[in-house]
């Protein structure tokens, strides 16, 4: 399945497709930058196909983003 349009917490716009009852991708639109928080372990943030830099601790993935740009979680 999957959704486009949620927000979130931050200035986040989320698009989530899953299957199996698995996420398999997420796309993160940050309106207004900062830090984007997301409760996942194995999650690779990519922004122009490029990986980016994370911090993990206690299950949470965190990662500075810029206003404006779009990121894409893969599970």
């Amino acid at each position: 399945g999957a959704v486009s349009g949620l927000r979130a917490r931050g200035g986040f716009e989320l698009s989530l497709v899953w299957s199996g009852g698995m996420l398999r991708q997420a796309t993160i639109h940050s309106q207004i930058g900062g830090t984007c928080r997301i409760i996942g372990n194995g999650l690779r943030v990519l922004r122009d196909g490029q990986v980016l830099e994370t911090s993990v601790s206690g299950g949470v993935v965190s990662f500075s983003t810029v206003a404006g740009n779009v990121y894409q979680i893969m599970a």
